[in-house]
């Protein structure tokens, strides 16, 4: 069955307040803490059938511009706790003695980033709407292209 064939769309709704996602359908709403994978959920609703590279998910649109001084104080301590991430990260990746750990390629990391944002945020959502979760997990395609694939017809609000 494809969304063309599922009769009129219902309404769903994915929007970011802040650091919170209101998601909902079926007349279902849940309120989750902003991640990465809801954010490239996000992008994926936002253009059915269109796929992404893996590389464009991670690097592409998303991050919410800051609205006020305490946003912007907000972020900065946001951007320190990443910067540190980054660092351990950075060490973590070194091999035995300091040398360098053979590492895939950037686009094969890509894909499984993404991949498991993906599928971290679909079971999240599953956690708080079973329903909406079950039909995310039957619709988004996730590999080195990522994409949604409707399987039922939904008019997606996202503001």
């Amino acid at each position: 069955m494809t969304a063309s064939d599922s009769g009129p769309p219902q309404t769903g709704i994915f929007a970011l307040t802040g650091e919170f996602w209101t998601v909902g359908y079926g007349g279902v709403n849940c309120s989750l803490r902003n991640s990465l994978g809801l954010s490239y959920l996000q992008r994926l609703l936002q253009h059915p059938g269109e796929e992404f590279h893996a590389l464009d998910l991670l690097t592409g649109p998303g991050v919410p511009a800051v609205q006020d001084v305490d946003e912007a104080h907000e972020q900065a301590g946001k951007v320190g706790a990443e910067i540190d991430q980054i660092q351990r990260e950075l060490l973590r990746s070194l091999g035995l003695r300091g040398r360098d750990r053979r590492a895939g390629s950037e686009a094969e990391r890509a894909r499984i980033n993404a991949t498991r944002h993906l599928r971290a945020a679909i079971e999240r959502i599953a956690e708080h709407h079973d329903a909406l979760g079950k039909l995310l997990g039957e619709s988004i395609r996730t590999g080195t292209f990522c994409s949604y694939l409707p399987k039922v017809a939904i008019d997606w609000k996202f503001c």
